[in-house]
């Protein structure tokens, strides 16, 4: 509901099957500016919406402000403002973290925000064969390993999704 309601509020039609992620530190060079803009083109690529918290250098705001126009049916901006930080962690399915950032790393870990990360002391790759971890992690940490821990989150949130409806359809 959550998920619902932050899509509503941010003027998208609410999607609960469309993974939802989250930039939630912001963006500079020292948390993975150029990381991210190496693949930027990739996430757009995926059937995904993404939500940027509104902090960070002048030079990644100018670039959120522009990928924002461009693509306002699934990139927008919030306010860095706790209310919003908040309903972020709460309706976001994923949590996009190119450099260590334990703070926001434990506020989504404190929401179910699962991290797409290089290894960070408090998480564990997810193990589809075990179906455990807290986090799909980027190892080596070069920008397309972690790209490949988005793809590999996002196919893993849609099979659980379709889980849902296969249930139901039995029932």
């Amino acid at each position: 509901m959550n998920k619902l309601s932050l899509q509503q509020e941010l003027g998208w039609v609410g999607e609960k099957k469309v993974p939802l992620l989250c930039i939630p530190g912001g963006m500079t060079d020292e948390q993975g500016g150029a990381e991210f803009q190496e693949v930027i083109d990739g996430i757009l690529a995926l059937d995904c919406q993404l939500i940027v918290r509104g902090l960070g250098s002048e030079e990644y705001g100018s670039m959120f402000t522009e990928l924002e126009k461009q693509f306002s049916h699934r990139v927008k901006i919030i306010p860095d403002e706790d209310v919003m930080r908040r309903k972020m962690y709460a309706g976001c399915d994923m949590a996009l973290f190119f450099s260590e950032d334990a703070d926001e790393l434990q506020n989504c870990l404190a929401y179910g925000t699962v991290p797409i990360s290089p290894q960070q002391v408090e998480l564990n790759d997810y193990n589809t064969v075990e179906e455990n971890g807290n986090a799909f992690i980027a190892e080596p940490h070069t920008s397309w390993s972690w790209f490949g821990a988005l793809v590999r989150g996002i196919d893993t949130f849609k099979l659980t999704s379709n889980v849902d409806s296969c249930i139901s359809i039995k029932e």
